[in-house]
């Protein structure tokens, strides 16, 4: 998520008006897509994914394992399709999933380019997509229960093999929904979050910034206590400059994680802050870090290879944000 100390020195790539639906580092590899948007409903509001699959496994009856893609703050864009291409490019379906639905208007979910300071579309921006990220931390119960409707529809999917649990990643705010779906016993593969907030709706440094902007979170819905996953990996990816992350906020993670005996790995980014794999595309939100990104995207891959030992993973030279990723027969 973007604060004051992400859009210091932000790079400024000017927005074009539509954008592309596959990334153009891509535009030499061949690739047969097959794209589709899923629907759903949950508790009276109306939500859109993004699925991509190979056009092969879709027409030759050929169903893959399932990774949910989760946006970052501002809920879901162009790139969490690339990602879920990129999945799809991998060998598996992605589904760029939305937390958010209608009360995101699509108009305010990317970063207003060209624009500095507390301009009236930064603020507009700023307060919807904040609004959201917190209305869905204050009720765990719901933003669990999302998750698992999202992940029964992928599921139902004739591209989708109902043998394989899906994975989740998550950026940002989609690790807090990564984490969420382990702290409430949901029966995934496994997750990696993308530096990702720790603590679910009470990170005393995110506090003191949704204050400043003038955000209050809303009164916490009561959430059962629930049985942690316990027979998933966890890949926690973090940059050590990340100000969400606080040695505090990780001594308290990890004893959360060990005393629920979660299956989890932390790995700390030198020089890498918050947002160190998201493309400069996407404006001051993305500060993306080459080495972290290759570094962190490999891992995820290995744990795939991992939970998905049965389905041969491809090789594909970039992964969404463009950073060039080395097969593994090269490491």
């Amino acid at each position: 998520m973007c604060t004051p100390e992400c859009c210091v020195g932000g790079d400024k790539v000017k927005q074009e008006q539509i954008h592309p639906v596959s990334p153009s580092h891509w535009n030499d590899l061949s690739f047969d897509a097959y794209r589709e948007d899923i629907k759903i409903s949950f508790e009276g509001f109306e939500y859109t994914g993004k699925l991509v699959s190979s056009a092969q496994a879709k027409d030759n009856n050929d169903p893959r394992p399932l990774v949910l893609v989760i946006h970052n703050y501002a809920g879901q864009k162009f790139f969490d399709e690339h990602q879920a291409e990129y999945m799809a490019r991998l060998g598996y379906v992605g589904l760029a999933i939305d937390m958010y639905g209608e009360r995101m208007p699509e108009q305010h979910r990317l970063w207003p380019f060209e624009q500095e300071g507390d301009t009236p579309d930064i603020i507009q921006h700023r307060k919807i997509a904040f609004e959201n990220m917190t209305r869905t931390e204050a009720n765990l119960p719901s933003m669990r229960g999302l998750v698992q409707a999202w992940m029964d529809a992928g599921k139902a999917h004739a591209c989708v093999s109902a043998a394989h649990k899906p994975c989740l990643i998550g950026y940002c705010y989609g690790g807090i929904v990564c984490l969420e779906a382990i702290r409430g016993g949901l029966d995934v593969g496994g997750v990696v979050s993308f530096h990702g907030v720790l603590k679910t709706g009470g990170s005393p440094p995110l506090d003191m910034y949704l204050k400043s902007i003038g955000i209050k979170r809303p009164e916490a819905v009561p959430s059962p206590k629930t049985v942690y996953t316990t027979n998933a990996p966890v890949l926690i990816e973090n940059g050590c400059l990340d100000k969400l992350t606080s040695a505090e906020i990780k001594t308290n993670f990890y004893k959360e994680m060990g005393e629920n005996n979660v299956d989890f790995i932390f790995t700390d980014y030198a020089d890498a802050d918050h947002g160190f794999a998201l493309p400069p595309s996407l404006g001051p939100p993305g500060k993306l870090h080459e080495k972290a990104d290759l570094r962190s995207t490999q891992r995820m891959l290995a744990m795939f290879r991992e939970v998905w030992p049965d389905c041969a993973q491809r090789n594909v030279p970039s992964n969404a944000a463009g950073t060039t990723i080395l097969s593994p027969a090269s490491l």
